[in-house]
């Protein structure tokens, strides 16, 4: 007789989701013996970048409901297991209380009674994606300390800079997502490869940091190997260790600035506020690249968006096309291809030319130019003209002169 084992390879999900209904209740019991405002928020804790901004925004949305007289007590929901354990404890220290996991089906059942008991009560707070997701306000974000590392972190970063021979503020973090991630990860529904661009892309800005005394850190989880044996001898690569994600955190908190792209790994410098050089960005969401959060840092955040072009006619879209053009990234197919579209990436040049813009303003040499430039005036107008968008500013969202110049035809109506 055969039997089933699929019934069986289901017991410990059973046994783990019982377990986690009952911390969940204990939880809330206990906080409500105590007189707490409990604030309760939904994530998919499996990605990384889910996991930072998500939580950092309910955290956000929890501050201006209770005001800002005393730390809300919040409650992550996730269905899927938490992608790390160090980001998890770095969280536990300033905007996260308590993590539970459930399997999607039981986080379903139990989100929708949370839902039913806050309509009743005051003291159950349940914070839906609307309102951790339009976060756009500065006056909180503002008087809210970014993310700090623990002493024994801080110890272990100074270890760790000694030992690569690197000081603090002396070195450029970078991140890229290349093909192999679509190589092992291909049940991933992020399975495509137009977001990707290659490290070797990085030798121009290399140029420039040893030319100024400075490094190119590389870091991530799943890169390709770099073969190329200058590129190799001039960075340092730091993806791929064993550490995960822990050696990312502790070097990109003191790095001059980061160069991203549509990853979620860019929220490891964003919550440490760093300032951002978000290249190669497709698709351009706005919301997600503004530089709304005026901190110290942000508002030298620059954004450099991937062209596209029509391969029939050989046309370049206007930037207004390019960011009314807003496909799901959670796809395995590729829908500007699907469109007849060409993606093209930021060329080393002009990747360069922004690093040293973004190098030249965090010295106070140069200053964000927002009057003089027609062009800019332009592509403001432009993104205002678009209904969801007409409260965006002029500093809310900056492409670089060099990038802003070179490509005109961007800031025209169509």
């Amino acid at each position: 007789m055969r039997i089933n084992i699929q019934p069986i390879r289901l017991i410990p999900k059973l046994v783990k989701s019982v377990f986690s209904v009952a911390r969940l209740s204990y939880i809330i019991s206990r906080k409500r013996l105590e007189g707490r405002t409990i604030y309760l928020y939904e994530v998919y804790g499996g990605r990384i970048g889910h996991l930072l901004l998500n939580t950092e925004n309910a955290y956000l949305a929890a501050c201006r409901q209770q005001g800002l007289s005393g730390r809300p007590f919040m409650v992550c929901i996730s269905f899927s297991k938490c992608c790390n354990e160090y980001a998890l404890r770095m969280l536990k220290r300033s905007t996260l209380d308590e993590f539970v996991w459930l399997t999607p089906g039981i986080s379903s059942l139990i989100i929708a009674s949370i839902v039913k008991i806050t309509e009743i009560s005051d003291w159950l707070v349940y914070l839906n994606w609307d309102q951790i997701a339009s976060i756009k306000e500065d006056d909180v974000y503002n008087r809210i300390s970014p993310h700090t590392l623990s002493e024994q972190d801080t110890r272990d970063r100074r270890l760790l800079q000694f030992e690569l021979g690197i000081s603090p503020g002396k070195y450029i973090s970078v991140h890229n997502r290349d093909n192999l991630y679509v190589e092992k990860n291909t049940n991933d529904p992020n399975c495509h490869d137009y977001r990707d661009y290659d490290i070797s892309d990085m030798e121009e800005v290399i140029k420039y940091t040893q030319s100024k005394g400075m490094h190119l850190i590389r870091h991530g989880t799943v890169q390709k190997v770099i073969e190329n044996p200058q590129l190799k001898r001039n960075i340092i690569d730091m993806s791929n260790r064993k550490t995960g994600y822990r050696d990312d955190f502790l070097l990109i908190s003191e790095c001059r600035f980061f160069i991203g792209c549509t990853t979620g790994f860019t929220q490891i410098a964003r919550i440490f506020r760093k300032p951002l050089l978000l290249i190669n960005q497709i698709p351009c969401n706005i919301f997600e690249l503004t530089t709304r959060y005026q901190t110290t840092e942000s508002q030298y955040n620059m954004v450099m968006p991937k062209l596209l072009r029509e391969k029939k006619s050989g046309r370049m879209l206007s930037f207004k096309e390019i960011i009314e053009f807003e496909p799901s990234i959670h796809s395995k197919d590729c829908p500007y291809k699907e469109h007849g579209l060409e993606v093209i990436n930021n060329s080393p040049s002009e990747i360069r030319k922004a690093a040293v813009e973004m190098d030249l303003r965090l010295s106070g040499k140069i200053t964000k130019d927002y009057s003089s430039n027609i062009n800019r005036k332009n592509l403001i107008r432009i993104i205002q003209g678009i209904p969801k968008y007409r409260d965006i500013l002029e500093r809310d969202f900056y492409i670089p002169d060099s990038f802003l110049n070179k490509y005109d035809y961007l800031v025209r109506e169509s």
